[in-house]
């Protein structure tokens, strides 16, 4: 199998599933029983352990899609272009949300403690949550640390390096071998460095992680063949994460008893856990991405627009399901109708926002990290599917 190496459609379309994989997660989150900025009293545990599933792979898929796309943008690019472009495309959205986007997020939250929106202002400028734009400020710091490897990547001193990387990345099961070893270093992580999430990038037990992810999209954009030797293993890939997934539901629905009963302790369970929830993450990222070469590497009317819309849907989608979820949840109706009224308000009013107010506005494309140069190229694509 060929891919073409000037465009790798599947991973624009992985993009789009990933993001929209977190805005589903986003919809489900005030009824699934986890604490979250708009909570529903009569919370389903079953919706909940439907979500857990994703919650181990979707955000290591987009780091690792983000990774890939760094490498292909770097090459064509001198480092201060790049850095230039990064920082359009993801530090000006990232200000920009947190003094705009993220604040009704903040009012809904903490309803009883204003007496109207505007009270809230004067804290913004000192606050700066982030929230759901927390992957912004945290791939634009990925994007800007790896300059410099990727610098000495490309430079003739690491040739030698850079022949035996390449032909290593033509081995499936070296990819997978060097993905396991990419988790076991993530699990230490987690062991070692307890959750803070106030400390953002010094909290190694996510940062290492989700860097490791984003190293490996780099690392397999570097050599176009390792995308179609993935292709290779599919089928394998798809055994080890069914492998994975059910032993990532045994362990789920078993662990607090284990625990309680004294078979495992606290820490012991820990390790475990994140074992097993970093192997059937890696496996099932690997099943997506080798069918997703075979399967989605195409393009037709819909992909320019989606691959570009996606970004300012995902600035947009966490702030407007908050907003219809506060007033959703006080309705007297059961769960079920609830979240689907969620769910399709808030996609049909993110979509209409950025199509008709943000889109046709060209100097809002700098808050949501559009190219102002691609409005010719995706004006007759928008035409066609809106």
């Amino acid at each position: 199998m060929e891919l073409n190496k000037n465009r790798l459609f599947f991973l624009d379309w992985l993009r789009v599933i990933s993001i929209f994989l977190v805005f589903l997660h986003h919809v489900a989150m005030p009824f699934n029983g986890q604490s979250w900025l708009a909570d529903y009293q009569g919370k389903s545990e079953s919706l909940y352990s439907f979500t857990v599933f994703f919650e181990q792979w979707r955000l290591n898929l987009l780091f690792l899609i983000s990774g890939a796309g760094t490498y292909l943008a770097f090459s064509k690019r001198t480092a201060l272009q790049y850095f230039g472009e990064r920082t359009q495309r993801l530090l000006i959205p990232l200000y920009f949300g947190i003094f705009f986007i993220v604040p009704p997020q903040t009012y809904y939250q903490f309803y009883n403690n204003y007496d109207s929106f505007w009270d809230l202002y004067p804290n913004v400028f000192f606050d700066r949550q982030l929230l759901h734009l927390w992957f912004l400020k945290m791939l634009y710091a990925f994007s800007v640390v790896i300059i410099p490897l990727i610098l000495y990547l490309k430079s003739e001193k690491v040739k030698l390096f850079k022949t035996s990387l390449s032909r290593l990345l033509e081995n499936a099961w070296a990819i997978f071998t060097l993905g396991l070893i990419f988790v076991l270093i993530g699990v230490i992580a987690k062991k070692n460095f307890p959750e803070n999430p106030d400390a953002f990038l010094t909290n190694y037990g996510t940062s290492v992680p989700f860097f490791l992810y984003f190293l490996t999209g780099i690392i397999l954009s570097s050599n176009p063949k390792s995308w179609e030797k993935l292709f290779e293993l599919r089928k394998t890939f798809l055994f080890f994460g069914l492998i994975g997934i059910v032993l990532f539901y045994y362990f789920f629905f078993v662990k607090e008893h284990l625990v309680h009963s004294g078979r495992l302790t606290e820490d012991s369970a820990k390790l475990i856990w994140d074992s097993i929830r970093g192997f059937m993450g890696w496996s099932v990222i690997l099943t997506v991405i080798s069918f997703g070469v075979k399967y989605l590497n195409k393009t037709n009317k819909w992909l320019r627009p989606l691959n570009e819309g996606i970004y300012p849907f995902y600035i947009l989608h966490q702030t407007i399901i908050i907003i219809i979820a506060f007033y959703v949840i006080q309705l007297n109706l059961i769960w079920q109708f609830k979240i689907l009224i969620v769910l399709f308000s808030s996609l049909f009013l993110s979509i209409g926002v950025y199509r008709f107010l943000i889109y046709p506005i060209k100097p809002l494309w700098y808050f949501f990290g559009l190219k102002p140069n691609k409005k010719a190229q995706t004006k007759n694509s928008l035409k066609e599917v809106v």
